[in-house]
């Protein structure tokens, strides 16, 4: 590749980056501010901080955001419950960021034929972290 078209290249790259980091910035903003709302805040608002949500036919994803200091919440007490709901852990990653624990997990139904309930478990996760 000719060096001006290698130099234009790079400077589209850098300009892409450049806005996707602003959009991150603003994301970031937007869920600080709703983190930092009033405690009393309805399930509604809770449930932002736990999603699950069914990926395909017998596959689930969940997505929570936990407080640190919340220590009745371990990672194994969530992967308990995801796994209670008749589903078999396939991918777990768990990240601390801050005062907040982010998890994400992949999980596949354990019998085809009976599947899962994602309501339940989601239900069931709310309840053990709030």
């Amino acid at each position: 590749m000719p060096l001006p078209d290698l130099l234009e290249r790079a400077t589209e790259v850098l300009k892409q980056c450049k806005e996707r980091v602003e959009r991150l910035k603003s994301r970031r903003m937007e869920l600080e501010k709703d983190t930092k709302g009033d405690s009393s805040n309805n399930i509604q608002n809770l449930r932002q901080f736990v999603q699950v949500r069914e990926v395909g036919d017998l596959q689930l994803e969940a997505n929570l955001k936990i407080s640190v200091n919340n220590k009745k919440v371990a990672p194994f007490n969530i992967l308990r419950v995801i796994e209670e709901g008749g589903t078999h852990v396939t991918s777990s990653n768990f990240c601390t960021v801050g005062h907040h624990l982010f998890c994400t997990i992949h999980a596949e139904a354990s019998n085809a034929r009976v599947g899962f309930d994602a309501e339940l478990i989601e239900s069931r996760l709310l309840e053990l972290v709030y």
